[in-house]
């Protein structure tokens, strides 16, 4: 991946949106577009240098129960950038867009 976030933005790899339905019919590009504006669970792929971080007497903290790369998230309905680079799907989003981390 070439990009890296910037400042409190958070790049994430959003889960796969099915292309067929359970019945096996192929949906066309235009809903499959539309379910991937919805999808709200994303793995962490990268963090800009304040993600998660905030001011305490004029030094920034860290969030204690801060995510890192490769936790899976949930995030907010049809936030963000959504993209494409090197044939996958990715997007951007600032970090008060995540709304919780999935336990392992």
């Amino acid at each position: 991946m070439t990009y890296k976030p910037l400042g409190r933005r958070i790049l994430l790899k959003p889960l796969e949106v099915e292309e067929k339905t359970s019945g096996g019919i192929f949906l066309p590009d235009s809903v499959t577009d539309k379910e991937s504006a919805m999808v709200q669970d994303a793995d962490i792929i990268a963090m800009g240098d304040l993600a998660f971080m905030y001011e305490c007497g004029g030094k920034m903290v860290e969030y204690p129960d801060k995510p890192k790369a490769g936790d899976r998230v949930r995030i907010i309905k049809y936030v963000g950038d959504v993209f494409v680079a090197d044939g996958e799907k990715y997007r951007i989003v600032n970090d008060d867009d995540v709304l919780a981390v999935k336990n392992n």
